[in-house]
């Protein structure tokens, strides 16, 4: 049974040791497991391909601009893609299925165990705040299926509002929840609502959690931080002042730590590469498996970290990186679904907007998805002109037999 690594991912490019005599910090032992995996087997699973799905994803966006810093919560694209997922038939069900790597489970284990795993998040540690929400809003004079509704609303504990999408105030009530459920950090998600919008899924999950071990403030100093493209840039260089004893592991090509939020339930996994191996190196051995393999590794060692305090906020648009991963359908008429009756829906917009600020004290992280439902402007036509050459069959359809089969490729006089 694969098991759960309760960790924030975060790829940084420094991390040094000092060579101080201090003695070490106690280490404290990470709490036993949240919950028993051979109890929960379908909730760990999902874990499992969220982390999966969130490393393939991460792959794409470092290979489209190797230089830029990212920062997402493949947890919160997920929601909102397995929500829109309950009003989804045939490929376009398939595809989205594919990506989330979802496909051993059926959609009601999918249900319940975000269902499960969206409650227990919460309450997993009592000083930590960890807070995901979710909503569908929808234009009011549209109709929708409300088993689909139902759906997320038991199992994703989704809000369900029903606006005038041709108002413009319901943009700015959009808005608001979401900063409202990211402390403010997440804003004016949507610029607009096009005329052929009918309905929104969003996920926004909000984060704060003190370290366990706090950084010094009195130590912080002032150095060189060496960034991807060689240029140096002078930055806060926080440190707690002695030598901790942290969980850490040692690869060929990088050393990774664990940082440990108050009640230990929650922590942060930084992984430095060597000064000789390249952020894409790492990058390219990272997915569901390895990153599991590395958390099994880490143990109980002395050193030291230095670390910058920094703040950073990531948004993009990822209909094309979400095509590149797999998910080819579902941008075009859907046709039969389980939203509505209209055959001419599809997405037009996935959004993911995100904010982390790292400081002696702890984290905040925040971050948004949105999926956008559109109504193409007309039903699916066709328009087929046969000013060139083409094909003909006369054909008998009760048991499709040809009975004459002919090219035209020029038109006689």
């Amino acid at each position: 049974m694969k098991t759960i690594q309760w960790t924030l991912l975060l790829l940084l490019t420094t991390l040094l040791w000092h060579c101080e005599q201090n003695e070490p910090a106690p280490y404290i032992n990470p709490p036993a497991e949240v919950f028993n995996c051979a109890e929960e087997a379908d909730a760990c699973d999902l874990v499992y391909n969220n982390n999966a799905f969130g490393f393939d994803l991460f792959h794409r966006l470092h290979s489209e601009d190797p230089a830029a810093n990212i920062f997402i919560s493949p947890l919160s694209i997920n929601t909102a893609l397995s929500m829109t997922a309950n009003g989804m038939l045939d490929d376009e069900l398939a595809d989205v299925r594919g990506i989330l790597h979802q496909d051993a489970m059926t959609e009601q284990q999918v249900n319940e165990a975000f269902k499960y795993y969206l409650n227990e998040l919460p309450v997993m540690a009592p000083n930590v705040t960890m807070l995901p929400a979710n909503s569908i809003w929808y234009h009011e004079d549209f109709p929708f299926y409300q088993d689909f509704l139902t759906t997320n609303q038991t199992y994703f504990d989704a809000a369900i509002e029903a606006r005038d999408f041709r108002d413009p105030a319901t943009k700015d009530e959009i808005n608001g929840w979401i900063a409202d459920k990211t402390n403010d950090r997440i804003q004016n998600m949507i610029d607009n609502i096009p005329a052929e919008a009918i309905m929104y899924l969003i996920n926004a999950v909000y984060f704060k959690g003190d370290w366990r071990y706090q950084f010094d403030a009195d130590q912080t100093y002032t150095a060189d931080f060496t960034a991807y493209d060689g240029a140096t840039q002078s930055t806060p260089m926080m440190t707690h002042g002695q030598k901790m004893t942290l969980p850490y592991m040692r690869d060929d090509n990088f050393q990774m730590v664990d940082l440990p939020y108050v009640d230990s339930v929650f922590s942060m996994s930084l992984i430095l590469p060597d000064e000789n191996v390249s952020m894409d190196d790492v990058i390219n051995e990272l997915n569901a498996d390895t990153w599991n393999q590395w958390v099994e590794l880490l143990h109980p060692t002395e050193g030291y970290v230095q670390l910058p305090r920094f703040k950073m906020e990531y948004e993009k648009t990822l209909n094309d990186d979400l095509r590149a991963i797999g998910m080819q359908a579902g941008w075009s008429p859907w046709g039969d679904n389980r939203l509505t009756e209209a055959q001419n829906i599809l997405i037009s917009l996935v959004k993911h907007k995100s904010f982390l600020e790292v400081t002696e004290e702890g984290t905040e992280a925040a971050a948004a998805t949105v999926v956008g439902i559109e109504l193409t402007s007309v039903p699916l036509t066709f328009n087929m002109n046969f000013n060139r050459p083409f094909l003909l069959v006369i054909r008998e359809r009760a048991a499709n037999g040809v009975l004459f089969l002919g090219k035209v490729n020029s038109l006689e006089e």
